[in-house]
């Protein structure tokens, strides 16, 4: 891997081995801050972009990551610069991870920022245009808030009456729904957490401050990117 180039809010991780026929593919992951990765404590070639890319690139991939996460983005946001920031930049691969920022309440509302059914219609139209600029959507769900962030949510009481994860429990759903439906690939960031806490692990443990992952938690999410991409890549 040679390194990463950064470009405001975009990460490009530029791979050192080309595809068949000499064309890199190219991967694009939109998303939030969870998306986006990089803060105290985590560089950048440990989000999970760059685990992404390294691992790929070791196992004899062309390809070319880049980060496209932009901090508090909800889908509604997502849509607006779908076109200009994502498939000008002519993807074969869009990763879509939201929900985190849609499905929170905010201490002046009574309900999440995005509707569920909003959220999902805004998937399915994420999803419909990503195929129509002729790339591939991906959809990922969002990772598990854990009691750490309690202290964030304080504001608002229906965390404490509903618990942590109650709402963002019903947009994954979702997402793993349109995945079906739509007949997407989907890397199912929330179940893998799922499978670290079934196993006994803390899974504050992974991240910084309950919502976003810490270098530990990249090294999860990579690993099911990788397991997906493994696949699509090879089959392709």
């Amino acid at each position: 891997m040679r390194g990463c180039l950064v470009c405001g809010a975009i990460l490009v991780f530029v791979g050192s081995c080309l595809a068949q026929g000499g064309r890199t593919t190219r991967i694009i992951c939109m998303g939030d801050s969870i998306t986006r990765g990089v803060r105290e404590g985590v560089g950048a070639e440990q989000i999970y972009e760059g685990v992404l890319q390294k691992r790929l690139t070791e196992a004899g991939y062309g390809v070319e990551v880049i980060a496209s996460g932009i901090g508090s983005e909800a889908t509604d946001a997502a849509l607006n610069r779908l076109d200009q920031s994502v498939l000008a930049r002519k993807p074969d691969y869009v990763t879509i991870m939201y929900g985190t920022n849609d499905a929170y309440w905010y201490p002046d509302k009574t309900g999440p920022y995005m509707t569920i059914e909003q959220y999902e219609a805004n998937l399915r139209e994420l999803v419909t245009r990503v195929r129509a600029a002729g790339a591939v959507p991906v959809l990922v769900t969002s990772p598990p808030m854990t009691f750490a962030l309690e202290k964030i949510t304080a504001m608002n009481p229906a965390y404490h009456q509903n618990g942590i994860t109650f709402e963002i429990q019903r947009y994954v759903h979702v997402v793993r729904h349109v995945a079906r439906d739509m007949q997407v690939p989907l890397v199912d960031v929330y179940a893998a957490y799922g499978e670290l806490a079934l196993a006994g692990r803390n899974i504050d443990d992974y991240f910084t401050d309950g919502c976003h992952p810490n270098a530990a938690g990249h090294e999860v999410v990579a690993g099911w990117f990788v397991e997906v991409f493994e696949d699509l890549l090879g089959k392709r």
